[in-house]
């Protein structure tokens, strides 16, 4: 009788536990990307086959990249590239002996 009471206990906590991680994970999960807010930044990407852009922005033929819908019509997109750096100068001298 006690082993019956064991195992049915054990069963209802085991249930029990993977009830609250199921609730937990589907908790986190569904409420998680409701915090993140994708960037729409003004001006960031170029513009697609076709002059296509993604939703919320049009292609400008002057620059080639999409244009926030909204935005003034004054804004110049900059290069999203960044600048190549320089390479270090030579010493001139050898740093170890090859064998």
């Amino acid at each position: 009788m006690k082993r019956g009471r064991r195992r049915y206990r054990l069963a209802l906590a085991l249930a029990a536990s993977a009830l609250l991680g199921l609730g937990l994970g589907l908790g986190f999960g569904l409420g998680l990307p409701g915090c993140y807010d994708v960037p729409e930044p003004q001006c960031g990407f170029r513009c697609g086959p076709d002059e296509s852009c993604p939703e919320g922005y049009t292609c400008n033929r002057a620059d080639g990249r999409c244009h926030r819908d909204g935005a003034p019509a004054s804004l110049v997109c900059g290069t999203v590239d960044a600048s190549i750096a320089p390479d270090a100068p030579k010493d001139g001298g050898i740093d170890a002996a090859l064998f």
